[in-house]
């Protein structure tokens, strides 16, 4: 254990330094917030300064400087299309730093999803082989390009990877408490939910094993029980803002182009062509996830059959998340800034399991184990 936690604090303490000399490098006013983070901001700034998410004092009542990033509230209101959960708890951070406390937040949130890579990583490999993963999947491609950002997809990311990770250590309480807060702040949250349940029907027993159809159904009900305050929560902030408890921002986007405005469903998005989307949120030379994360490439074929044979239900929970993710997006027709796919980020978490099994296989066979004790 005092190892475990000795690399824990050394991997904190590198993407830390790491991470704050990158920012600093990178540092222009404003320049963190380009494209939604800075529509994030202005939310962060509406709680802090005017104690509410109507964004329209912000905007001086302009409809043509809404960018189709504002949702029409029940009584007009000018409501971010984005899920407001993060800025509300960034709001401490504003006050202490005025904008810049968002980019400190994100950093802040970024080294704690590295963490996270660890843990979930060292409950199939040494911590040695676990701390090399973390590192190396922080430093690369799409986990480091976003935390010079404000990104609401790096924060909903550490809360679904927290939720799989209390999952997997049987508590099934805990794993629903966050996987209810990474709904509330990040919709596309819900595309993991099968691969949780997945995960309970297959492995809820004691020590790993299956369990009895009881033990299956009691860890079902406390991970219902654990997400039902903050689905609650959900549905109310829906009623209060459209007027009903079903509805969503995203459904309410308001379109102003010159005299012409509108009210539509992002809904209207799901019509991609499957084969179009695939290849292009997958294989784009910019907004792929493969070129944007290529340790996934090597984990996949160097852990993951590995991964299956050591822990079968969780490899396969793992495979119907990022299988419903996928699906999900390639059918959702939509531009983004960046480098690889920020709507993967959850897959580049989970593989960061078979990256270290992969590693440590590589190493072992080599004859240079690396020595953690």
């Amino acid at each position: 254990m005092k190892n475990r936690i000795s690399f824990a604090v050394l991997l904190l303490a590198v993407v830390t330094i790491v991470y704050v000399a990158d920012a600093l490098r990178q540092y222009r006013p404003y320049t963190f917030s380009y494209a939604d983070p800075g529509w994030m901001v202005w939310t962060v700034v509406s709680l802090a300064e005017d104690h509410d998410l109507d964004l329209k004092n912000q905007l001086k009542g302009d409809p043509n400087s809404t960018e189709e990033q504002i949702a029409i509230g029940a009584r007009g209101e000018w409501y971010p299309v984005h899920e407001p959960l993060m800025p509300v708890l960034t709001v401490p951070f504003y006050l202490a730093l005025s904008y810049n406390g968002c980019l400190a937040f994100n950093i802040l949130i970024s080294c704690l999803l590295t963490l996270t890579f660890y843990a979930l990583a060292l409950r199939h490999t040494s911590a040695g082989y676990a701390f090399i993963a973390a590192t190396l999947m922080a430093f690369t491609g799409a986990t480091r390009y976003y935390v010079y950002s404000y990104s609401v997809d790096v924060f909903g990311c550490l809360l679904v990877l927290v939720s799989f990770l209390q999952l997997t250590r049987a508590r099934p309480l805990a794993s629903g408490f966050f996987y209810g807060l990474a709904v509330l702040g990040r919709l596309s949250s819900v595309f993991l939910l099968p691969g949780l349940l997945v995960y309970i029907a297959l492995n809820s027993g004691a020590n790993g094993s299956r369990g009895s159809l009881k033990e299956r159904g009691k860890a079902l009900s406390y991970f219902l029980l654990g997400g039902l305050p903050l689905g609650l929560i959900f549905l109310w902030q829906n009623y209060a803002m459209f007027g009903n408890a079903l509805d969503i921002a995203y459904a309410h986007q308001y379109i102003a182009q010159g005299a012409e405005h509108v009210v539509r469903s992002q809904y209207s998005k799901l019509d991609r062509s499957l084969v179009e989307g695939f290849m292009t949120n997958l294989f784009d030379r910019t907004n792929g996830f493969f070129p944007g994360s290529p340790l996934v490439v090597i984990a996949l074929i160097f852990g993951l059959k590995e991964y299956f044979r050591r822990a079968r239900s969780e490899a396969i929970a793992c495979s119907v998340i990022a299988m419903t993710l996928v699906g999900f997006f390639c059918n959702y027709e939509v531009a983004y800034p960046g480098v690889g796919n920020r709507y993967f980020l959850p897959i580049v978490g989970l593989s960061v399991i078979p990256l270290a099994i992969a590693l440590e296989k590589i190493f072992q066979k080599n004859g240079e184990g690396i020595e953690t004790k």
